[in-house]
């Protein structure tokens, strides 16, 4: 079977559209500008919670395996909307949890070099973007956790 970074970020995106959230359950994740012909702008989403998008940070480098001229190594980050409730303190809870699931689903052992290309993940420091409307007025929460994917490329 084909190897490579189309075939990893799919997998990430089913493994990360499995999770079971804690907290406001019936929000599951939902991957977005998955390559499935969708145009859709994760900073302009409104009344949703948990979409996502896996956005390139830097283009693939050789990882300078020795002999295994096919690993690669991108930087990516996910990134998921949450949409600003009434309660902060609900919406921050609900953030640390999802972090926390995030980087366990990431970090998993759920990876089949054969058939994804995923060698493994180095996941870094999450952190948090505001989304403002016209008026300056905070309307959302963009939660970003950036990651280095080391991937086979046939």
């Amino acid at each position: 079977m084909s190897k490579g970074i189309s075939k990893s970020l799919d997998h990430l995106n089913t493994q990360i559209e499995s999770i079971l959230p804690k907290t406001d359950s019936h929000h599951g994740f939902v991957a977005i500008r998955d390559a499935s012909g969708y145009t859709l702008d994760l900073d302009n989403m409104a009344h949703t919670n948990r979409l996502f998008e896996l956005l390139p940070i830097s283009m693939p480098i050789d990882d300078g395996q020795l002999g295994i001229s096919t690993r690669k190594r991108v930087t990516l980050e996910v990134r998921v909307f949450y949409d600003t409730p009434q309660d902060r303190g609900y919406l921050d809870r609900m953030m640390i949890e999802d972090t926390s699931a995030l980087i366990n689903t990431l970090k998993g052992p759920n990876y089949d070099s054969v058939t994804t290309g995923v060698v493994s993940l180095v996941v870094g420091a999450a952190g948090v973007d505001t989304v403002l409307d016209s008026g300056g007025e905070q309307r959302a929460l963009i939660l970003r956790i950036p990651f280095d994917l080391l991937y086979l490329e046939d």
